[in-house]
């Protein structure tokens, strides 16, 4: 049985997840839409593979159907119409997860009830059972999304938790970057696994922690395989898992990642993150200043304070990018990655234009990516 997929990612950075989903399937993945991949006709070990092994996905998805819609009238026939025998067991519960972005003259609650009914009727037709809904611990996610007038109807092989959620994170810095879109910066850096890696404001230690897991090869889903949703799909092998974390190698590389923070306290919990993960034997974490520690690295990538999510006032971000662009200036690099939504400060303060700019929605901001070479 072969099946399509939706992985979905951050937006702004779907290139490089379709590009990681290849390299760890040989499958071909394209842009589907902002955030979101489509892999056709995977296998059950694909599905398996991506779920454990991607380091840029957040979720993976069974595409049941997709199709445009005007009405609820629309969502309900189009859920009906399939045969859900075929992925769930008649003992089992399921729960429909609605999501909504446009304008429309309902909400994702009624998307969710209508959905959720047409399941039920769709099945007891076919099996004469009506299926028991369990919208706290469903063993079978169903996802139902609209997107203006473009309806998704997918079954989830992740489960809750998105897979960004590595399960390292046991220092919680106030303003985290997403596991994954660190992963993703650290991807755009074109960084090799000999050349020196630096994040110089590194809070909580996210940037430095992917990139050992990426060169190590490390399952970035070690700390949190129980949870997947695929264990609950009796319909999918699961011994196949088992056998993919059992074949599963490290490499044997010992890369140069370092990472420093101005805050005692964030360089103390990027350790112990690095720690949870097992990774703190390669990263070299120590209390510095990104604006006065030489930063003579191959590589840099960094997510600088930029005043939303942590309380500083425009003046002093403004310092701040002026007096760490002096010290890049002052220090031999070869490749910059900066994360912010204050990109035209960072410009103005280099005085130089980067090599590849792109938007990315980071949590609830709006941010730049900014690639520098010197």
């Amino acid at each position: 049985m072969r099946y399509d997929i939706v992985c979905t990612t951050n937006t702004g950075v779907e290139d490089v997840a379709a590009r990681e989903v290849e390299e760890k399937t040989g499958r071909k993945a394209e842009f589907l839409r902002k955030g979101k991949i489509i892999v056709k006709d995977c296998t059950e070990d694909e599905i398996f593979k991506i779920n454990l092994c991607s380091q840029s996905v957040h979720r993976v998805m069974i595409l049941l159907r997709r199709e445009n819609v005007q009405s609820l009238d629309d969502i309900y026939n189009i859920v009906k119409n399939v045969d859900y025998t075929e992925y769930i067991w008649p003992t089992q519960s399921f729960a429909i997860r609605p999501q909504r972005v446009g304008e429309h003259d309902f909400t994702s609650i009624d998307i969710g009830r209508v959905a959720g009914q047409a399941v039920i009727d769709s099945f007891k037709e076919s099996k004469g059972v009506r299926l028991k809904v369990d919208l706290d611990e469903p063993h079978v996610i169903i996802r139902a999304e609209l997107y203006d007038d473009d309806f998704f109807l997918m079954l989830d092989t992740t489960g809750e938790r998105s897979l960004h959620k590595r399960g390292y994170r046991v220092y919680r810095h106030r303003a985290p970057i997403k596991s994954t879109l660190a992963y993703s910066l650290v991807r755009l850096s074109g960084w090799k696994f000999d050349e020196s890696l630096v994040d110089p404001m590194c809070g909580g230690g996210t940037i430095p922690i992917e990139a050992a897991i990426y060169c190590r090869n490390i399952l970035p889903s070690k700390l949190r395989v129980k949870e997947f949703a695929f264990w609950k799909l009796f319909f999918l092998d699961r011994e196949k898992p088992f056998k993919i974390i059992e074949e599963y190698r490290e490499r044997n590389v010992r890369p140069m990642i370092e990472g420093f923070d101005i805050n005692i306290t964030a360089v103390d919990g990027a350790f112990r993150n690095a720690h949870a993960m097992g990774v703190d034997k390669y990263i070299k974490f120590y209390h510095g200043d990104a604006t006065r520690n030489k930063l003579d690295y191959d590589v840099i990538i960094t997510n600088p304070p930029y005043g939303v999510r942590i309380d500083l006032r425009f003046e002093e971000v403004k310092t701040l990018y002026k007096r760490f662009a002096e010290n890049l200036w002052r220090s031999t690099w070869r490749r910059l990655v900066v994360i912010t939504c204050r990109a035209k400060l960072l410009k103005d303060a280099l005085g130089i234009t980067p090599i590849d700019e792109r938007v990315i929605e980071h949590g609830s901001v709006t941010a730049k990516v900014l690639i520098f070479e010197k």
